[in-house]
């Protein structure tokens, strides 16, 4: 007897606010890993808006799906009829890489091929997080040429480039597992959003493993303090999580970050821990407000070790 097909509706609203229901409605993805099941359709009908961080989690779905073999031959249901989709698809650069997934196709090649696209309201296209290749170098030459020829703003980029470079160590960090990653940003005169998502091991079992008396409930709060790393032996000196959340409370920005059930959010100094739907890996999402700019002398002036950081901005 043919398996009865199994429909699925994404979610109408693929924005943040949303991310938890976009988690748990595509959560089923993961009970599917490598039984390729048949008859599966996933239906984009009902979307009326996404944004980078709903695409960026759906990408990651997608691409989990196909790496995982959790099904033969889907179908994409209304995806180039829905215009919102198609339209935000390709205004936020994900174009080739979904276009690949939607075939059940591995997106490799046009990963390693993703490059800095900026138009005129500022959109950074995704861009591979690949250690081989020296990502850290590429985000000095092609991403600080760009954004520093759009603000004209010392300390507007200085900021920008922090907490770049501080997801960009975090994500080589806590993505094993994960061989497709990617940083991606949207901005304007007043603010930016950066956004990565993997599927890999994920801020929990790292902090976890490297701190067996830790609790997984309270891993995330480990990881937000300073001097906290879980590679020990490295040079990584525990500032990043740590430090893109100063940032974001003195700046009055927002920082959410997600790993496996457990979640962690800053509103302008406001925060909270709460448990969500289960994300197998780490989001990392930052929309820092650009009127009152915060760099690493504003957060600890006194403090040698941050004054030391090696992150070159030019």
């Amino acid at each position: 007897m043919a398996n009865s097909p199994t429909i699925l509706k994404v979610p109408s609203r693929m924005v943040k606010n949303y991310d938890d229901e976009i988690i748990r409605k595509l959560g089923c993805f993961y009970r599917y890993k490598q039984l390729q099941k048949h008859s599966f359709y996933l239906d984009f009908q009902d979307v009326v808006e996404l944004d980078l961080l709903g695409l960026l989690i759906l990408y990651k779905f997608l691409d989990y799906s196909v790496v995982n073999k959790c099904f033969f031959n889907p179908c994409l249901l209304n995806y180039e009829e829905n215009r919102t989709i198609r339209d935000r698809v390709a205004y936020y650069g994900f174009k080739n890489l979904i276009d690949d997934l939607k075939k059940n196709k591995d997106s490799d090649r046009q990963y390693k091929n993703l490059q800095v696209s900026v138009s005129d309201d500022f959109i950074i296209a995704p861009m591979a997080l690949l250690k081989e290749t020296s990502s850290s170098d590429y985000l000095n030459n092609d991403y600080s040429r760009k954004i520093e020829g759009y603000y004209h703003n010392h300390k507007v980029n200085a900021m920008i480039f922090t907490v770049f470079s501080e997801m960009f160590l975090n994500f080589w960090a806590h993505a094993l597992g994960d061989s497709k990653s990617v940083i991606v940003a949207h901005g304007n005169q007043e603010m930016i959003e950066i956004a990565c998502a993997d599927s890999g091991e994920g801020v929990v079992k790292s902090i976890t493993d490297a701190f067996p008396r830790c609790k997984k409930e309270d891993a995330l709060k480990m990881a937000l303090k300073k001097d906290v790393t879980s590679k020990k032996g490295s040079n990584h000196m525990g500032y990043g999580l740590w430090l893109i959340n100063e940032i974001v409370t003195k700046s009055g920005s927002r920082f959410l970050l997600r790993s496996e059930e457990y979640c962690y959010e800053n509103m302008a100094g406001k925060t909270r821990f709460y448990t969500s739907a289960t994300w197998h890996g780490t989001i990392v999402y930052v929309k820092l407000f650009l009127t009152n700019p915060i760099t690493i002398d504003d957060i600890e002036k006194n403090n040698e070790q941050l004054n030391d950081l090696l992150i070159n901005f030019q």
